[in-house]
């Protein structure tokens, strides 16, 4: 295994045999799901197609009543996934680009490396502000209001 690869590049007997247990018991939910076949084949073309993200995405469907079989689906998953990493602080580092913060401090005057950023309080704060689901050592980011979700403080 090459130490520089990224960890979710890397491809194991057990992150296979792991892959493989996560589609079969899709096949479950697809069942229950599906009002046809044709709703299962879409389904399984979407996580095959999307992956991880897209498994947990179909977790938080299933938790918080939205339909798998929309034909809006991938749309929905399209607008709602934000991110997916091992560590919070790579999504931190991925949400101070995006947001423009980086670019914010360097516009106010503070020097570079004076603040430090607090990952367990952003990690706290995605909790509320944002759908966060773990799956496998993965945390996948989703917009609470592309699913049509309010915070869970409201």
């Amino acid at each position: 295994m090459n130490p520089e690869q990224h960890p979710a590049e890397r491809t194991s007997k057990h992150a296979r045999r792991r892959e493989r247990d996560h589609y079969s018991a899709l096949d479950h939910l697809f069942e229950r799901v599906a009002a046809s076949d044709e709703d299962a084949a879409r389904l399984e073309h979407l996580v095959r197609e999307h992956g991880s993200p897209l498994l947990a995405f179909v977790i938080a469907a299933r938790d918080h009543d939205i339909s798998l079989t929309s034909a809006t689906l991938e749309d929905q998953f399209a607008q709602a996934h934000l991110a997916s990493s091992d560590r919070y602080e790579h999504i931190l580092e991925d949400f101070r680009r995006f947001q423009g913060w980086d670019d914010d401090l360097e516009r106010s005057g503070i020097p570079e490396g004076l603040l430090r950023w607090d990952v367990e309080a952003f990690a706290d704060w995605l909790d509320i502000d944002y759908l966060v689901i773990h799956l496998d050592g993965t945390l996948h980011l989703f917009d609470r209001g592309a699913l049509g979700l309010s915070s869970p403080q409201q």
